[in-house]
């Protein structure tokens, strides 16, 4: 409760969005446990995605900031599904096959639309 209380006072103190979301990403990392992270905003408009932060990956895992969404793809699942969404191990699902992802080292990833 603490945690979320953190958050929420983040987003109400200021009004430069990117400061926001990176305090929403760097609070969830920290009650989630995790080593790496990333926030996007989805463009439904477009069907385009905007990486707005990150933490934890390499430069070379964030270069590419806009993505179209596909179908069939890892983003396009987390769309569709519309709830939070957990894959613990990347070898169990077919649409988790990014070279760039696997490359980084990721292997399990929580997604909360």
């Amino acid at each position: 409760m603490k945690d979320l209380l953190s958050v929420a006072q983040v987003v109400v103190s200021s009004l430069d969005l990117d400061e926001v979301l990176r305090n929403i990403l760097l609070n969830a990392m920290t009650m989630a446990d995790m080593p790496a992270g990333t926030l996007s905003l989805y463009d439904e408009a477009v069907g385009k995605l905007e990486l707005r932060a990150h933490a934890g990956l390499s430069e070379n895992f964030v270069t590419n900031d806009h993505w179209t969404v596909k179908i069939g793809g890892l983003t396009g699942e987390i769309l569709d599904r519309g709830e939070p969404f957990l894959i613990e191990d990347h070898g169990t699902v077919r649409f988790f096959n990014s070279p760039l992802a696997l490359s980084e080292g990721i292997r399990s990833l929580i997604a909360v639309l």
